[in-house]
């Protein structure tokens, strides 16, 4: 997600600590039991730290997995507003169908079902349009998510995956966006997919072969987490580090992972020298870092987003063999016409946040490296061009970062947001997605995503929500069998106010203290102490 505040500089936390300098190198594990948070990290701060002696222990509900296929007619619910009972549309099942979603503020369907157990449901609805709609699933007044009806004049059926439900009545109900459908009916029969998810046979070891031995401990820590706890990750956006202080403050825990930007080192507009220096300083103390690239165009006019630059990804497409040449050698294809300026200037951009990179490999950083992000947007002039041309840029950058400019210190996460802009699974480490919702929506788990992206990787990735406009809800995500390797939530409006304090719009104080004092995450201090705890033994 980008608004103009993302070009915010990014910037040093302060000295780290030496006696930690060694961490990056060890082998977290997460069997190892959590001791109790004291709010007493290695990361420097010259706030008041905020104190917190509890720990929350997770609250998960029994499940039990019962053989459940229930059916129920829109029509035999209670209508609201312009709602009303029609059999005009041919195709329907039961007595007939709900029509009249017009929009009218009063109109609503309440549909009641008595469900046997409490388990994760699947459910379908059907439902017919004349033209495309998107409208809104609501469980007993939350928020599901959004579902489309193709405009094609007939009943369609939309499904739902993996729903919590408690035992006893639920109630089913549309929210209209863009109202204009014909809602037929619904079905729930119990979901199993769920409960196969298994987090043992994702990744433990870089698909770069000659990974740095400082990354290699990296993916293998977070391995050893996946499925047990999730990571805890902030994106900073000052020198003062306001989010993580504020974080801090308020729970007693830094995040483990702290997140930046290299897009200033790259674009001629912005200048930051302190970034790089920021990330070390966080390593050194014992945290991990996370980068991403808002990677403004190369040549023409300036932007990250595909409609404010004449950049075209398109035009830099080449069959020749780039990755490894070096700058004369490019040009001597330029001049050859063998290659196009765009494609020269890609490689020339690479090669400058390269040097940046290049800092903290010199430096052992390992780095959670996120480059090319929310391709399937198109937003961004990297995902614009479709699914072949950011596929090509993807393997050019993997290849000319690592077997080129040799930055063994990269674990690669692929954020494409969509199957058709996948890489593969040779050219990533950990499957990611970002989430925004409104401030006032349920944000839950995202189990759909994280099923979806399950799927996908073939649950060989961990899989993590790099991006999000709340923390996940630290219950949901192990009572969904949805535990993301970390999130990082993102800064500005979604945590801090204008006045410096909570914002409290997307997340409150007791929500914050309790998640980031859960039995569900982890933070800073709990991720060094087994550190320290793996090097005695």
């Amino acid at each position: 997600m980008l608004t103009d505040a993302q070009k915010k500089r990014w910037t040093w936390i302060g000295t780290g600590v030496a006696a930690i300098l060694v961490l990056s190198l060890v082998w977290v594990s997460c069997n190892d039991n959590r001791g109790i948070p004291n709010g007493n990290t290695a990361v420097p701060t010259t706030e008041t730290p905020g104190t917190t002696e509890t720990v929350y222990e997770l609250d998960i509900p029994a499940i039990e997995q019962k053989n459940a296929e229930l059916s129920a007619e829109a029509e035999e619910g209670r209508l609201y507003g312009n709602l009303e009972v029609s059999d005009e549309r041919e195709g329907y099942s039961g007595d007939g169908y709900v029509t009249g979603f017009d929009g009218d503020a009063d109109n609503k369907v309440v549909v009641e079902i008595e469900v046997p157990a409490t388990q994760h449901y699947d459910i379908t609805l059907c439902a017919a349009a004349d033209e495309e709609v998107r409208n809104t699933l609501l469980v007993n007044g939350e928020d599901i998510g959004e579902f489309t009806i193709a405009g094609k004049g007939e009943f369609l059926h939309v499904t739902f995956h993996g729903v919590f439900i408690e035992a006893g009545k639920a109630r089913l109900s549309i929210e209209e966006i863009d109202g204009g459908l014909d809602l037929d009916s619904f079905t729930l029969t119990n979901n199993t997919d769920l409960y196969e998810i298994s987090y043992e046979d994702a990744a433990s070891q870089p698909v770069n072969a000659d990974a740095s031995p400082e990354a290699k401990a990296l993916l293998r820590n977070l391995a050893s987490c996946y499925g047990k706890t999730m990571l805890t990750g902030q994106y900073a956006s000052s020198a003062q580090n306001q989010e993580l202080e504020l974080i801090h403050n308020i729970t007693g825990q830094y995040p483990v992972i702290r997140f930046g930007d290299l897009g200033s080192y790259t674009d001629k507009d912005t200048e930051n020298a302190e970034e790089i220096e920021a990330a070390i300083a966080w390593s050194r103390a014992g945290g991990v870092v996370g980068f991403m690239w808002y990677w403004t165009a190369p040549m023409e006019q300036g932007s990250v987003y595909a409609d404010k630059t004449d950049f075209r990804l398109s035009k830099a497409v080449t069959g020749e063999d780039i990755a490894q040449l070096d700058p004369e050698e490019l040009q001597e294809l330029l001049d050859r016409r063998k290659i196009s300026e765009e494609c020269y200037a890609l490689v020339e951009s690479i090669d400058q946040v390269a040097g940046q990179l290049a800092r903290l490999k010199d430096a052992d950083v390992p780095v959670l490296w996120r480059p090319l992000h929310e391709a399937g947007g198109g937003w961004y002039w990297w995902g614009s061009d479709g699914a072949d041309a950011y596929q090509w840029l993807w393997r050019l950058l993997y290849d000319r970062l690592t077997a080129y400019h040799g930055l063994n210190n990269l674990l690669w996460v692929w954020n494409g947001q969509s199957q058709d802009y996948y890489v593969g699974q040779a050219y990533y480490d950990i499957a990611s997605i970002d989430v925004y919702l409104r401030a006032d929506a349920e944000y839950g788990s995202r189990y759909g995503q994280f099923q979806w992206l399950y799927a996908l990787t073939k649950g060989e990735k961990l899989l993590a929500l790099s991006e999000c406009s709340r923390i996940p809800d630290v219950d949901a995500i192990f009572r969904d069998n949805a535990v993301w390797s970390f999130f990082g939530l993102w800064y500005g409006d979604y945590l801090v106010g204008q006045d410096g304090t909570l914002n409290g719009k997307y997340i409150s104080t007791d929500d914050l203290i309790k998640y980031y004092n859960s039995d569900g995450t982890l933070s800073l201090s709990e991720y060094i102490k087994m550190s320290q705890k793996s090097l005695a033994n």
